[in-house]
């Protein structure tokens, strides 16, 4: 078998493989990021054989998959629903948070088909009902309790999280009835 030079083998290797780059004259692993000894092959085919570099590689495969879909959901995130979509997600919400009905009930097929075909709007995913609508209607909640609570004397509001880990807000008021002791 004749020998083949090195520079042969190293543009051969970088070819064939795709996993080595050259830096300073040597070879390095794309994936590993570790400096291949010497160039004989079979210290190549060890290196791609063992289990640090296979992982890494399907790790850096599966991280450029990723991104791409990330390229294709930027795209679609830019697409915005229409605002009577956007109206009936929002009152969709409002009306499930204000009747203490879990937003995960929206995800359960009999209830999104009934919703669908009565309405002929998209129901939307639990996840788009608490990353668009439930900080506003919170903060909504919480601009009508200070609204109505204007002029009179406000004692204290409090914001907890219950047992579930939601975020409660107790208001305590206090009055001029006129009376002595007129508290509510």
């Amino acid at each position: 078998m004749p020998k083949v030079e090195r520079a042969q083998l190293r543009t051969r290797l970088l070819t064939e493989c795709g996993d080595f780059t050259e830096i300073d004259g040597e070879l390095q692993c794309k994936f590993c990021t570790t400096k291949v000894p010497n160039l004989k092959k079979s210290s190549i085919v060890q290196h791609l054989k063992t289990k640090r570099h296979r992982e890494n590689k399907q790790r850096s495969q599966q991280d450029e998959a990723v991104q791409e879909e990330g390229l294709e959901d930027e795209e679609t995130v830019e697409q915005q629903p229409p605002p009577a979509q956007k109206n009936f997600n929002r009152d969709l919400c409002k009306a499930l948070i204000s009747s203490n009905i879990p937003l995960n009930k929206v995800n359960s097929t009999p209830f999104s088909s009934f919703l669908l075909k009565y309405t002929a709007y998209t129901v939307p995913d639990q996840s788009t009902l608490r990353k668009y609508h439930v900080q506003d209607l919170y903060k909504e909640t919480l601009s009508d309790l200070r609204h109505k609570v204007d002029g009179k004397k406000t004692v204290g509001v409090v914001r907890r999280n219950d047992r579930r880990g939601a975020e409660v807000c107790c208001v305590l008021c206090v009055w001029d009835t006129g009376r002595r002791g007129g508290t509510a």
